[in-house]
């Protein structure tokens, strides 16, 4: 099992000797940044013990603008906002019925993946470059399309409650790769599993940001937390990865969708 959850271990990784985000290894004159994965402006003050990873200057200044929007988004669930509007970067829009309102300026899903590329960069030293089909995300906030003059929900992928069991078992099992950052209020956890035709490995994840699932629950939809799964484009498993395996047993669980809760 491959753990970060002390400062030390996080600080170990802070000297990968590639950008996390376009995966090329830096070269001697590289303008070099770090950057907080996920962005420090999503923790509060008193909570920030960070994981840090290297990039290059440029891909890093690309994502500033997302950064500081899912940092106010996810503020929002320990109550900060920005004092000046002018600060405020996210654009709300009051979809008609009560407790539903839709953030319409922000790629959350992108955003998320960038994270997981980082996360995959500091357990398994080395770079995650995986393309759509390979790679699938809830997240614990719902999509909404709106651009034919009414809106729509759209569906819960069937596999996201089978990839909360997955993490659920394995967690039980401790055979789970985990992440814990930010005074505990940031925890990525993941496991190693074959597909159904044993052709190739695949990662299922869930990651955890304060009580975010609760963010996206209403009246009218139940919590869910945040999971998915990506392959690399080889098919194989890290050579630290821990490898999972399927529930043997049905297990009870009053929380089907939430790999935390």
């Amino acid at each position: 099992m491959v753990s970060l959850t002390t400062q030390m271990e996080l600080r170990a990784v802070q000297a990968l000797p590639f950008c996390y985000l376009c995966g090329v290894r830096f070269a001697p004159g590289d303008d070099i940044d770090r950057d907080h994965v996920p962005p420090k402006s999503i923790f509060a003050t008193t909570d920030r013990q960070p994981l840090i990873l290297r990039t290059h200057r440029g891909c890093n200044n690309m994502h500033k603008l997302t950064d500081e929007k899912i940092g106010q988004l996810i503020a929002l669930n320990y109550g900060q906002v920005p004092a000046n509007p002018l600060n405020r970067r996210l654009r709300f829009a009051h979809l008609g019925l009560v407790g539903t309102t839709a953030v319409t300026n922000l790629n959350i899903d992108a955003a998320i993946w960038r994270w997981i590329a980082g996360f995959h960069a500091a357990l398994y030293r080395e770079p995650l470059l995986i393309m759509g089909r390979n790679r699938s995300l809830v997240k614990p906030f719902r999509q909404v399309d709106w651009t034919k003059g009414y809106y729509s929900v759209a569906p819960l992928r069937q596999q996201h409650s089978l990839f909360v069991k997955l993490v659920k078992v394995n967690r039980l099992r401790n055979s789970v790769d985990r992440i814990v950052a930010n005074k505990a209020k940031m925890t990525y956890e993941c496991l190693w599993i074959q597909d159904d035709e044993r052709t190739k490995w695949m990662c299922v994840f869930a990651l955890k940001l304060y009580d975010w699932a609760d963010m996206g629950s209403s009246l009218f939809w139940p919590t869910r937390g945040c999971a998915g799964v990506y392959a690399l484009e080889s098919g194989l498993l890290p050579a630290n990865a821990t490898r999972g395996s399927p529930p043997s047993v049905w297990i009870p669980d009053a929380h089907p969708l939430d790999p935390f809760a």
